[in-house]
């Protein structure tokens, strides 16, 4: 079986570089006030060339699944033990990496 392994954050809009199933990525999170609320994400390689953009950080889905296009080995999922907030990100709010099997 395949482990999870949680990407680590801070509250508060970050950059970061992390490997995903070999692949070392770029993130930017950034939270995003209109409309509703929410943690974003930019997925870019890690020179820097954008892959894809503004993907709401939402608890319940593979963030990648209609990008499978990317051929990033495995998938991300938000898990949030309480409501999504700008201060819950690192803490109540967690992003996992999950690896292709």
């Amino acid at each position: 079986m395949t482990t999870p392994s949680i990407i680590p954050l801070e509250a508060g809009a970050q950059t970061l570089s992390v490997p995903l199933g070999g692949v070392t990525y770029r993130m930017r999170i950034w939270w995003r006030e209109s409309v509703t609320p929410c943690w974003m994400l930019d997925l870019s390689a890690d020179d820097g060339t954008p892959l894809v953009s503004g993907l709401p950080m939402l608890p319940g889905a593979d963030l990648l699944a209609q990008h499978q296009h990317l051929g990033v080995a495995g998938a991300l999922y938000v898990l949030a033990d309480a409501e999504i907030t700008y201060d819950s990100l690192g803490t109540s709010t967690r992003l996992y990496f999950l690896p292709s099997p």
